[in-house]
């Protein structure tokens, strides 16, 4: 289905971003790569050891701000989300609001969340 989806868009296939990045979904990842003619697979976490790649899958862990994850926001993730290319679904669910909510979050994360991520919002001011 993705890969259908992806060879139908007329757009070139970027890679793959992994924000769960378990084994689970790497099966996943392993088997659109493939069928795409291979690639790069992004992580949130550490990525599977290389003896265990897909000879033409190379993997590697974003997180926060480097080399890699920045071009990648400012050239395409920011523009496509303003363009409404890429869209934010499904909608985060909202626990609450200010830091005592994050207990709640953590206690419904850990009761196990689907198709969705928690929020807790909180702003610093600054004066």
């Amino acid at each position: 289905m993705v890969v259908d989806a992806v060879r139908k868009s007329g757009f070139e296939f970027v890679d793959i971003f992994d924000a769960i990045s378990i084994p689970e979904t790497y099966v996943h990842d392993f088997g659109i790569l493939a069928k795409l003619g291979g690639g790069h697979l992004a992580c949130t976490h550490r990525p599977p050891p290389a003896a265990d790649l897909p000879a033409n899958v190379e993997a590697g862990m974003i997180f926060a701000v480097n080399d890699i994850a920045t071009p990648v926001w400012r050239e395409y993730v920011t523009p496509a989300l303003e363009a409404r290319r890429l869209q934010r679904l499904p909608p985060p669910t909202v626990v609450g609001k200010g830091l005592e909510q994050i207990q709640d979050a953590l206690k419904r994360s850990k009761a196990g969340v689907s198709a969705t991520k928690l929020v807790v919002v909180y702003r610093i001011s600054v004066h």
